[in-house]
């Protein structure tokens, strides 16, 4: 993170600045990176990264996407719910059938992306049954 102390031994307001905002972060998202499995292969889309514990499925934009939704191609099963854990607040998620393709598949849709520039955002599913 190329944060350290100054030549007083002290570490500067900016960098206190930078750690506390990765903490903040970490301390909502907390969830997808304990006791959860990395998935690969799970889904077609090489600009995200998937955490799993049962039946939950976490996905974290590392990248933001270029519009404001997630395709999770193969799957087509909707969650019982969806949240940002950045924030809690609901996603919309839906099972939807594009013209270029020949089975539907699940999009999160509506993230928030534009209020997020300098964060990643993780998305927690939850399914009925084990995501396989």
């Amino acid at each position: 993170m190329n944060i350290g102390p100054n030549a007083q031994g002290a570490v500067p307001e900016v960098q206190k600045g930078i750690l506390k905002r990765i903490g903040d972060w970490y301390s909502t998202v907390e969830e997808s990176y304990k006791n959860v499995a990395p998935i690969l292969g799970l889904v077609q889309n090489l600009d995200i990264l998937l955490t799993q514990r049962h039946a939950t499925l976490y996905i974290h934009l590392n990248k933001l996407p270029k519009g404001n939704s997630v395709n999770l191609k193969p799957i087509n099963t909707l969650p019982a719910k969806a949240i940002l854990l950045n924030t809690g607040q609901k996603i919309e998620c839906v099972v939807e059938h594009v013209p270029y393709e020949k089975e539907p598949f699940l999009f999160v849709r509506n993230l928030p992306v534009n209020e997020f520039t300098n964060e990643v955002l993780v998305v927690k599913l939850t399914f009925e049954n084990d995501i396989k």
